[in-house]
């Protein structure tokens, strides 16, 4: 099979939408790697001067996978990953909240023996 310059676009386009469908990203670079896959990545500066680069390895299976599937996979991703975030925000606002109870009777315990008994 002779490789066209139309069958690279078709199979640029391809991943370009397996990428986005796996990240919500428009991959930056594509390399073919040595066992078939594709490497597509993105990069994005963040805050503190530093670049953050998201990688996806893409097989040939996914190219001819249902794009909707991908993105249930991706939110079903995402979800978790919020889930998480949301229970490690509780646990640390429950920590920080029973050390300010602490310290608060610490503080009125300090104060009442200093003031309360004469």
């Amino acid at each position: 099979m002779e490789v066209t310059e139309e069958i690279l676009k078709t199979l640029y386009k391809r991943l370009e939408q397996v990428y986005f469908a796996k990240t919500k990203n428009k991959p930056d670079t594509i390399s073919l790697q040595e066992d078939g896959s594709f490497l597509c990545e993105h990069s994005y500066s963040i805050s503190y001067g530093g670049t953050e680069v998201v990688s996806e390895y893409i097989t040939s299976d996914e190219l001819t996978a249902d794009l909707d599937e991908l993105v249930k996979i991706r939110e079903a991703k995402e979800e978790e990953e919020r889930i998480q975030d949301e229970k490690r925000r509780k646990e640390r606002q429950e920590k920080f909240e029973r050390e300010q109870r602490e310290l608060r009777h610490s503080q009125y315990l300090k104060l009442e023996k200093e003031f309360g008994k004469k």
